[in-house]
């Protein structure tokens, strides 16, 4: 559980943290980055690292929250949540390759709880508790950061743009069906 910052310094060192991993992630891949590498990066002690994350998987996992809230909170009725997740993607190519590049089960698993936030929304299927939602978030999300991650390390020529439509136009026709389904059940 990470600690609300007291004062100004430690709200400052908190907050350097999420951007020190961000500039690291331009250069390195996310196995290489060190907790070490962090604090430097962030001008913090280990001590005050320890104090707000347990490790670097904790952080990665706060930083991917806070991107996802600030996508969905920034999107308004000119901008589609499609279209914003669509330039995060494009934006961020470098650094969503060096988080995947030789990612193990931790990343991964941070990597998988992002997706599905952002499949939840985009499908706008019911609460996300039901098995059949269940069932879609959790296929969705780890085909795409199976397809993520054989880009990161090269095996499948594609970039993000190529990307972006593979997700939406499965997201699409996995919604439909999903309706369907919903319909066919209201009416038995």
């Amino acid at each position: 559980m990470k600690r609300i910052p007291r004062n100004e310094g430690a709200k400052k060192a908190c907050e350097a943290l999420p951007t020190s991993l961000w500039v690291l992630l331009k250069y390195f891949s996310f196995k290489e980055i060190t907790v070490r590498m962090l604090c430097a990066e962030a001008h913090v002690g280990r001590h005050t690292f320890r104090l707000y994350f347990k490790d670097k998987y904790d952080l990665l996992g706060h930083c991917l929250a806070e991107v996802w809230n600030g996508v969905a909170a920034g999107t308004n009725e000119d901008e589609t949540l499609e279209r914003r997740i669509s330039e995060l993607l494009c934006a961020n190519e470098k650094i969503i390759a060096n988080v995947l590049r030789d990612a193990n089960t931790r990343t991964l698993a941070c990597i998988h709880e992002f997706m599905h936030s952002i499949i939840g929304r985009l499908l706008k299927a019911g609460d996300g508790t039901s098995p059949n939602h269940m069932i879609l978030y959790h296929f969705c999300a780890g085909g795409l950061v199976k397809h993520l991650e054989q880009i990161a390390s090269n095996r499948f020529p594609s970039g993000m743009d190529e990307i972006n439509a593979y997700l939406f136009r499965m997201l699409k026709a996995i919604a439909a069906w999903d309706a369907q389904q919903e319909a066919g059940e209201a009416g038995c």
